[in-house]
């Protein structure tokens, strides 16, 4: 799910398309939730340390959330050429995350050169079965 007015990304596999389809559309469904969105409550800070990107969270609610998830978009020359997606479950309020996501690696596991990331975070939310 992603919050109202929010950026997201997502990952679609498509490992198996016959060429002619390189290009593809993805159309989405709205709906509405019983999720309580809390992406305005974190504050999310991340560096490239030269061996890693280092993604701290800080859980600015005063809400316990279900889940926070991000996404590290990795660039080469503005073209897109790996992602990484994390998701932490079960937040309490204040809580601090720190994660440490490696550089993108090709099948020989060789680091990937990347010029630009980006971080931007998905959903942080908890769910309110009561309304």
């Amino acid at each position: 799910s992603v919050a109202p007015g929010k950026e997201a990304v997502t990952e679609i596999y498509m490992c198996c398309v016959p060429k002619k389809y390189d290009n593809s559309y993805v159309s989405l469904d709205v709906s509405e939730s019983i999720e309580k969105y809390h992406n305005d409550d974190i504050k999310i800070t991340h560096k490239n340390t030269g061996k890693n990107i280092n993604v701290k969270l800080k859980n600015n609610s005063k809400e316990k959330l279900d889940t926070i998830s991000f996404i590290v978009v990795y660039y080469n020359k503005k073209e897109i050429i790996d992602t990484y997606h994390y998701e932490e479950k079960y937040i309490k309020p204040e809580e601090d995350i720190l994660v440490e996501i490696g550089y993108p690696t090709n099948e020989e596991e060789k680091i990937i050169s990347f010029d630009k990331y980006k971080v931007i975070l998905n959903q942080a939310s908890r769910v309110d079965w009561f309304n």
